[in-house]
């Protein structure tokens, strides 16, 4: 979901969904001629923003409560406050906003032991998940016979350097509790999850909570390459049956790959 990304045409039925969506349209229209508090998003994100939201939340529950959020937005202005809030509450929590982040800063950074690195990597079969391509370290430790044996082949696979990242970002659950309770980051983290429930995810809050936010089901090995675009969100995966479709859309490739490498 990239905000520089016009929407497309309505592509609800007549409904409610096709009249919150008519919303976004309108007021991206309408995005040009209207003032805007400088430290908010602008009229078009805004709208930008709600419409691909609307596109691409699961059908049910999450379409249907963005639907109705927008519903009952008043005007111009509460379209573009009910943006700031997905936007601060969300999205927020999984894009890094440094160009050049310190560790602590890192979304999905793998802050936990080695030994969960390299239980997600031997899961993983020793290859970022994403290209492929196998891992530095592990090639490290084998002799010459059996990186000949290796499927695919070192040669149509090639190595890259490898990291464990955090699909749900660690920062979620980062310094919410204590002196911070009640703070702008407990905020912050109370709306990632509200909206994760909204989208028929109640159960995360609890399968994630405190250290659990670690478990290897939240854990996924990639290229360093691949994980700095992860954490620009200029790559994202979309569930497909028994693969996954990974976007670059800056460079509009499509990649399917087997969950199970």
């Amino acid at each position: 979901m990239s905000t520089s990304t016009p929407l497309p045409t309505n592509p609800f039925p007549k409904s409610p969904y096709h009249l919150a969506y008519q919303r976004c349209l309108d007021l991206e229209t309408a995005a040009p001629n209207l003032n805007y508090p400088q430290d908010s998003l602008s009229p078009l994100v805004s709208s930008r923003l709600l419409g691909h939201l609307l596109r691409l939340a699961p059908p049910g529950n999450g379409q249907g409560q963005v639907a109705r959020d927008i519903e009952h937005a008043e005007g111009d202005g509460g379209m573009m406050r009910l943006a700031q809030f997905y936007a601060n509450t969300f999205i927020r929590a999984f894009k890094r906003y440094s160009s050049n982040p310190a560790p602590s800063e890192h979304p999905s950074r793998p802050s936990f032991p080695d030994a969960r690195e390299f239980y997600a990597l031997r899961r993983d079969g020793y290859r970022c998940s994403i290209t492929g391509k196998y891992d530095v370290r592990y090639l490290y430790g084998l002799d010459q016979i059996q990186k000949n044996l290796l499927h695919p082949s070192l040669e149509s696979a090639g190595f890259v350097h490898t990291n464990a990242a955090h699909i749900i970002p660690e920062a979620t659950n980062t310094n919410i509790s204590g002196r911070n309770e009640g703070g702008e980051k407990r905020q912050q983290a109370g709306g990632v999850w509200t909206v994760f429930s909204m989208f028929g995810h109640p159960e995360m809050p609890l399968e994630l909570e405190g250290k659990k936010i670690h478990r290897l089901e939240n854990i996924i090995t990639m290229s360093l390459d691949c994980h700095e675009f992860f954490d620009d969100l200029r790559l994202w995966f979309k569930p497909v049956q028994a693969c996954f479709l990974i976007f670059f859309p800056t460079t509009l490739a499509v990649i399917i790959i087997n969950p199970c490498l």
